[in-house]
């Protein structure tokens, strides 16, 4: 009987990076970094401190700019300067340095938390029923 964690599809990943690569002073990052999202996946990148998983999505998400590599959405190639080029594609980030958050404690009970929430919520639960 065939492994069901281990089924092959036809279908194309929402994102794609290939080859991805950034390099810092005195240190490679991310070396031929792939990774493959399909719509409806829910992904944890594990890994110990420094093993540079934020620097792969702070690439994503337009933060910085891979040395090499491609990304695609959809199976057509994208480039993302900016997060606002990532936003404009829905493309976000939840950093894991909360001090990075605009959001502080008058704006959580002032509502614009969940104004927040709404804008990024909406087009993933209209692309996406059961969200």
């Amino acid at each position: 009987m065939p492994d069901s964690t281990h089924l092959e599809t036809t279908q194309t990943p929402f994102i794609c990076m290939r080859g991805i690569t950034k390099a810092f002073p005195g240190v490679v990052a991310n070396d031929q970094i792939d990774l493959d999202i399909y719509n409806s996946e829910v992904h944890a990148l594990l890994g110990e401190n420094g093993a540079s998983k934020s620097t792969l999505m702070k690439i994503l998400y337009g933060f910085y700019r891979a040395d090499s590599g491609q990304i695609l959405l959809n199976g057509e190639p994208i480039t993302i300067r900016s997060p606002h080029d990532a936003r404009k594609v829905h493309i976000g980030m939840v950093f894991q340095d909360f001090t990075l958050m605009l959001a502080g404690p008058s704006e959580l009970h002032s509502g614009r938390f969940a104004w927040a929430w709404q804008q990024i919520h909406q087009p993933v639960a209209q692309s996406h029923p059961h969200f």
